[in-house]
């Protein structure tokens, strides 16, 4: 059974994004979760196009708690908003803007080289979670993107969105 509050938080966005006709994708942990990651969610991050910003803003804005804006530090280039509905957090990126430093493969350390994580609509998978149809982030470049963040449950997570691309291999295109 899963988290009560995840359920309505999803299902709350879910209806706001698809009433104002948002194109969006589901990453980060939560994605990695329904690919088959059991760890805790702690948040449900989604990548939205960064001209909706406004938009989703006037739907949202009295559950904003950061946001929206541009932020930067040694791992996250990334225009964002965050949520708190009901205790559940929910993180905003921009689909085509957002970058992340690479890290080092013998020190893990990270670097000043950043990648692109512009986000492909077009290569959403549709997976089926709590009798919702979600649009999450291609398994295969959540795992490459989850290598270069830190701590134990990105390991977690990675293990298993590999696990779930090698079952699936001929599903995924």
């Amino acid at each position: 059974m899963e988290d009560a509050r995840l359920i309505k938080g999803l299902e709350w966005i879910k209806d706001i994004l698809e009433s104002e006709e948002i194109r969006y994708q589901i990453s980060g942990g939560f994605a990695a979760h329904v690919y088959g990651s059991t760890r805790p969610v702690n948040d449900i991050d989604i990548a939205i196009p960064d001209e909706v910003f406004p938009k989703l803003y006037e739907r949202v804005k009295e559950y904003v708690i950061y946001g929206p804006k541009r932020g930067k530090d040694m791992k996250w280039d990334i225009y964002a908003m965050v949520l708190n509905y009901k205790e559940q957090e929910i993180d905003f990126g921009g689909a085509y803007t957002t970058k992340l430093s690479l890290k080092d493969p013998i020190t893990r350390e990270d670097t000043d080289t950043w990648i692109d994580l512009s986000t492909d609509f077009n290569k959403s998978v549709m997976m089926e979670f709590e009798g919702m149809t979600l649009p999450l982030e291609d398994p295969r470049s959540l795992a490459e993107y989850k290598k270069h963040l830190n701590g134990e449950h990105q390991i977690q997570d990675v293990k298993a969105v590999e696990k779930f691309v090698e079952d699936n291999s001929s599903q995924i295109e």
